[in-house]
């Protein structure tokens, strides 16, 4: 019925467990883009739509290139204190852009998949080949500025914390595989530092499990803990320790923790952390490192690539948060080693 009225083509890519996903092609100027609509079978009340806004908000403050964003103002802070160095963001652009929102229904760009389907299937698509590792540790500096800006920083602190961060959260861009529609050459060209490496680009999405942070009325961002974690200690193999532990005060680095485990998968070549273990909590509490397999280890392990990221692996997945870095210092130590070990492989 939607295309017969509207004169648009519109096609059902996927259901999944409270939205159902569309590819439109609009019969204005024959751009694709992807429609996010809530499942009829879904309860609509206040909650609800409370999820669907605040992913909008994420995604229209920080991902749209045309919109102010939070991040511009954070460099001009880095101009006045040298401890607060930002990294610049007019080169690159990792949440995706949302093109118009109504209510549960979302229009986005058409992405190519995701970061666990791009690692896990490159085999397939590379002649059996795996990603070099100089590629995998420039992925994860798209990974890790993603986390950074999702998280708006503002006066040197954090605004938000995405709370469920996994491989499947980052989606996949092929710039030179897009139409050469103008939207598309300005999405990928907001990236241009990445395509040069022949890699594709990374954009987080899906906020909705997200939370605003408070500060304090000394500006420190102040501590929270989990809806009903008095209930419920069980989490994914993502999760930091302090999901699995019950109502304790957490903060923004917790997605730290998520961070060297998504590292973890790419050095592994797309297994999870503790991909071995049939249950993995009690590893997690307890601050066990994952052991990346013998095939991963021995075609790269020698390569000053892999033994950066096996490094920020640890530092990202310490036991007591107040260990970890946060989003700002991890960009800083990754860029930092990509720039060094770009430099001794020239």
């Amino acid at each position: 019925d939607y295309s017969s009225r509207r004169g648009e083509s519109i096609d059902l890519l996927a259901v999944g467990g409270a939205n159902s996903v569309w590819k439109t092609i609009s019969s204005h100027n024959g751009e694709n883009s992807i429609l996010k609509t809530s499942k009829y079978l879904k309860a609509f009340d206040k909650d609800r739509l409370e999820l669907y806004v605040l992913d909008a908000m994420v995604a229209g403050a920080e991902g749209n290139p045309q919109l102010f964003s939070l991040l511009q103002s954070e460099n001009d802070v880095a101009k006045t204190s040298s401890s607060t160095s930002t990294p610049s963001s007019s080169s690159w652009n990792h949440i995706m852009p949302i093109y118009s929102h109504c209510y549960t229904a979302t229009i986005a760009p058409v992405a190519s998949g995701t970061l666990k389907e791009y690692v896990t299937t490159y085999p397939e698509t590379h002649n059996g080949e795996t990603i070099d590792p100089l590629d995998k540790l420039r992925l994860a500096v798209q990974v890790a500025r993603g986390l950074y800006q999702m998280q708006m920083y503002r006066y040197g602190k954090p605004t938000f914390a995405h709370l469920d961060l996994n491989p499947n959260q980052y989606v996949v861009f092929h710039p030179q595989l897009q139409q050469s529609s103008n939207s598309e050459r300005q999405h990928s060209d907001s990236n241009n530092d990445n395509n040069s490496n022949n890699i594709p680009v990374l954009q987080i999405n899906d906020f909705n499990r997200g939370r605003f942070l408070h500060w304090d009325d000394q500006n420190n961002t102040c501590p929270f803990q989990f809806d009903g974690c008095d209930k419920n200690t069980r989490g994914s193999r993502w999760h930091a320790p302090d999901r699995f532990i019950g109502c304790i005060d957490v903060n923004e680095r917790i997605d730290t923790f998520a961070l060297g485990g998504i590292f973890f998968f790419l050095l592994s070549d797309g297994e999870p952390p503790f991909y071995n273990k049939r249950t993995f909590g009690d590893y997690i509490k307890e601050g066990e490192m994952p052991s990346v397999p013998k095939e991963a280890a021995d075609r790269s392990g020698d390569h000053p690539a892999y033994e950066a990221l096996s490094e920020m692996v640890v530092r990202c997945r310490a036991l007591r948060i107040e260990d970890r870095p946060s989003s700002l210092e991890v960009v800083r130590m990754l860029e930092d080693k990509l720039r060094q070990v770009e430099l001794g492989s020239m």
